[in-house]
């Protein structure tokens, strides 16, 4: 019996269809990664894709923002310093107008309260020329209205150019300003008054020149753990020495004067009428209240914290509000070696006044 063939329409497959399209057409979306391959880039180089520039836009932005930033921070710090400039300026009243304002009707200069903003200056610059003109340069940038400089210093030089005999005979002058009066009526005329700052009784030159105003100990003279020798408070002669330096400035046209050392040592003081009050309560009796003396307060600012040493500002305030508290006859002598007018600023945070800048 022939087998019968199978109609090709029971076949499972068949090629009728071959080659034609009978899926639904590709559909997808484009992949940022493949752009090499359609643009026909190497791996190394591939075109920017659009999260690329949102992240590039994004850093230049950052980097916008910190350089304005920057910027701004410099801004706000030089008008801090500017601002703190002025008001110092500002509050620095000249010391000569407040001596005419408050002693225009008293007429007894010992009485008046001065806030004094001081800072101190070599004697030697007192020379009526350039370096004077830097002095006061510097006193009205800084906002002082006063400077100071050692007339009779610890080590018993004279510092300006006396014509006392007695200084002349004594040798005692010595890295002295040339033009003192001078150089005074400078410093007036410019709105900065002048204080001169006297060592009252610790002196190594004049004691060995005249036995007379030398403090002693038994046949020799006194010295202390530094071999320091001292004039003699109860001597007359001591007292008419420092009054004579007193007199040529006054006369120099310097009213305020700021007295040191006016105290022995600790082990002959009670031997002795030492003492601030003692040689102050003389010179405004003998000047009849027209000069103004003031006790010198010494005090000290390192600025360093004690948790890690480092220099700061709260460590300033911290140092300043440990300060005695003085009345209108004392001056705070402030040794720092800090700059100027960081201390200046945190002083006049702290609405301290009458103080020296050493």
């Amino acid at each position: 019996m022939k087998k019968q063939k199978r109609s090709n329409k029971n076949r499972f497959y068949d090629n009728k269809s071959r080659d034609q399209k009978w899926t639904e057409q590709p559909t997808g979306r484009p992949i940022d990664f493949a752009d090499k391959y359609i643009y026909g880039e190497t791996d190394s180089v591939r075109r920017p894709t659009y999260a690329d520039k949102v992240m590039q836009q994004e850093r230049v932005q950052r980097r916008k923002r910190r350089i304005l930033g920057f910027v701004l921070s410099i801004i706000f710090i030089c008008a801090g310093y500017t601002c703190t400039d002025i008001y110092m300026t500002r509050q620095a009243v000249p010391a000569e107008q407040q001596i005419k304002d408050e002693n225009s009707g008293s007429g007894n200069m010992s009485t008046l309260k001065l806030d004094l903003i001081s800072t101190k200056v070599e004697s030697i610059s007192l020379d009526n020329s350039t370096m004077l003109d830097a002095v006061i340069k510097d006193a009205q940038m800084g906002g002082y209205n006063s400077v100071t400089f050692d007339a009779k210093r610890s080590d018993g030089t004279i510092g300006y150019a006396s014509q006392l005999a007695s200084v002349d005979t004594y040798g005692a002058i010595g890295n002295n300003s040339t033009h003192t009066k001078e150089s005074v009526q400078k410093l007036l005329d410019n709105g900065i008054l002048p204080i001169a700052r006297i060592s009252c009784y610790r002196d190594n030159i004049v004691p060995s020149q005249n036995d007379s105003m030398a403090l002693k100990k038994g046949s020799g003279y006194y010295t202390d753990d530094k071999d320091n020798t001292y004039l003699n408070p109860n001597s007359t002669a001591t007292y008419e020495y420092l009054k004579g330096i007193v007199q040529e400035l006054y006369s120099y046209g310097i009213t305020v004067f700021v007295l040191n050392n006016y105290n022995l040592p600790s082990d002959v003081s009670q031997q002795y009428n030492d003492g601030y009050k003692v040689i102050a309560d003389k010179l405004n009796e003998d000047f009849d209240g027209k000069i103004k003396v003031i006790q010198e307060i010494r005090v000290t600012i390192t600025g360093r914290s004690a948790e890690n040493g480092k220099i700061t500002n709260t460590a300033i305030n911290k140092e300043i509000k440990k300060f005695k508290k003085i009345n209108d006859d004392q001056i705070y002598y402030i040794s720092s070696k800090l700059d100027n007018s960081r201390i200046m600023t945190q002083l006049n945070k702290n609405n301290v006044k009458n103080f020296i800048v050493g």
